[in-house]
């Protein structure tokens, strides 16, 4: 009998949310996607100040770019979070010349 190794739903959901990212940050700056998903000229996810009611906030594009950098060991959260435009536009670069460590 053959096993095969199944990834946790939350793994593979992960996986989809970067390999997306990836999708977003080579796409043009003409794309309506990476339009509402950067700030313009660069790889800084936008941050939207009007909040809907029901459910928080999440900052996908962050919390994904943050996860790259701590699993590839370029330092823990609080290092990202200490310049994180300057760590996104880095991450972003890295990922639109197709680095394989990101």
């Amino acid at each position: 009998m053959i096993f095969k190794d199944v990834l946790p739903f939350s793994i593979h959901v992960i996986n989809k949310q970067r390999s997306l990212l990836r999708h977003t940050v080579r796409a043009s700056r003409e794309d309506p996607l990476r339009q509402c998903t950067f700030e313009p000229g660069s790889c800084v996810p936008t941050v939207l100040l009007n909040l809907r009611l029901g459910r928080p906030s999440d900052k996908w594009a962050y919390s994904i770019f943050e996860g790259i950098f701590v699993e590839k060991g370029l330092g823990d959260r609080k290092d990202f979070r200490k310049n994180w435009a300057r760590r996104c536009n880095v991450l972003g670069d890295k990922m639109i010349a197709r680095d394989p460590h990101t």
